[in-house]
């Protein structure tokens, strides 16, 4: 009897400890259309960003939304993640319409940057990173041939599919660079298979939160329990970024706080 009183006092506390382990709250920034450029007042605005970035306390991790250069360059993306670098804290990438095109840099080009300048390799520009109980994805929604609008393909609704599927009991948090929120009356022009994208991400009711940038405003709205998220350019002249933090209520649930910082 004893004995089965030991191993149950140790499966209690390992099971509190479990929770709070999972229970972790988090903090995060949101950069997006920087708009990166190899010249002085470009080089002073990210230097500015890095400099704010690494002055933020108790930060986890950054995430960059696309439109990360001002217009499809390697040389100019090359050293996007060479100054990206000199953050503190793990950075993750996504790509929008001004960083890929066909004659310039290329996704397949742009894939291998991304994973020889990330902290794992990756072999998609849809990919995904755990960070405890939350599910980080990014969905790529660039095509080398089409500016302005999204672009969800077939193959990139069905990899999403699985992943949401196989992370049915996590809190998921999609970034990408396209918007699914009409926020004018050109906004859904060029979005492919925005009705199909918009179903997929309600059927296992794991996303919680989607972040965007592409327009050049700051908005919050929800679309059948997902808040959305758009955010303004972090380029010279706008200068911003989104703090987001998740305060933890248990093991599952979140309260989230966002403010726009200007730098």
């Amino acid at each position: 009897m004893k004995h089965f009183l030991k191993i149950l006092i140790l499966a209690v506390c390992f099971f509190n400890f479990t929770l709070s382990v999972n229970a972790k709250d988090w903090k995060f920034i949101q950069v997006t259309d920087l708009n990166y450029q190899n010249n002085p007042t470009s080089i002073e605005n990210f230097n500015n960003l890095i400099k704010s970035i690494n002055e933020t306390k108790d930060l986890d991790f950054v995430v960059f939304t696309g439109d990360n250069i001002k217009k499809s360059d390697k040389s100019d993306m090359k050293d996007f993640f060479k100054k990206a670098k000199k953050i503190n804290v793990p950075y993750y990438v996504q790509f929008g319409d001004t960083d890929c095109s066909r004659n310039a840099l290329r996704k397949s080009d742009a894939q291998k940057l991304l994973s020889r300048n990330s902290f794992y390799r990756i072999r998609n520009l849809n990919y995904a990173v755990a960070k405890g109980n939350l599910e980080l994805i990014f969905v790529d929604g660039t095509k080398e041939m089409v500016t302005m609008g999204g672009y969800f393909n077939k193959d990139t609704l069905n990899w999403l599919d699985k992943k949401l599927k196989s992370n049915k009991n996590k809190n998921v948090i999609i970034f990408q660079h396209f918007p699914l929120v009409e926020l004018n009356e050109t906004s859904m022009k060029n979005l492919y298979e925005r009705d199909k994208y918009i179903s997929l991400i309600e059927k296992y009711g794991n996303v919680k939160y989607v972040f965007t940038g592409h327009f050049n405003e700051n908005r919050e709205s929800s679309i059948s329990n997902i808040t959305h998220f758009v955010t303004s350019a972090a380029s010279e002249g706008n200068s911003c970024y989104r703090v987001v933090v998740l305060k933890s209520l248990n093991n599952k649930e979140y309260d989230i706080f966002s403010q726009i910082v200007r730098f």
